[in-house]
């Protein structure tokens, strides 16, 4: 999400990120999208994909922030995968595309969303 602009903090451990689009803003409202409901209502209407409002989880309206779960995928298959990797190896791309497609796809989703607005 960062090589496309987005703001978000890396994740240590958690399931969720917390992008935000505060550098779409001149270009969202061009596009008749001024809170992040409107920003994630576009974006499932869009993309498919479905992310909850930063409003929700405290953020001011026209933040432009949402919350993105990154669960849709078999967790207890994943961990199993993962413990044959060798020591403190970090997972590869091709590691997360066989084992977290849906999560991958969706990103990518996103991510080719925002970088049509650049």
């Amino acid at each position: 999400m960062k090589d496309a602009g987005v703001q978000v903090d890396t994740p240590e451990g958690a399931f969720y990120l917390f992008p935000s689009c505060a550098r779409f803003a001149e270009k969202l409202h061009g596009r008749g999208i001024a809170t992040s409901v409107d920003l994630c209502e576009r974006l499932r209407a869009e993309t498919g994909v479905a992310v909850l409002p930063g409003s929700e989880f405290g953020c001011a309206a026209a933040e432009l922030a949402f919350r993105l779960a990154y669960v849709d995928f078999d967790g207890e298959e994943c961990l199993a995968a993962a413990e044959k990797v060798p020591g403190e190896t970090e997972l590869e791309d091709g590691f997360l595309r066989e084992h977290c497609g849906n999560v991958v796809a969706g990103v990518g989703l996103l991510c080719d969303w925002l970088k049509s607005l650049l």
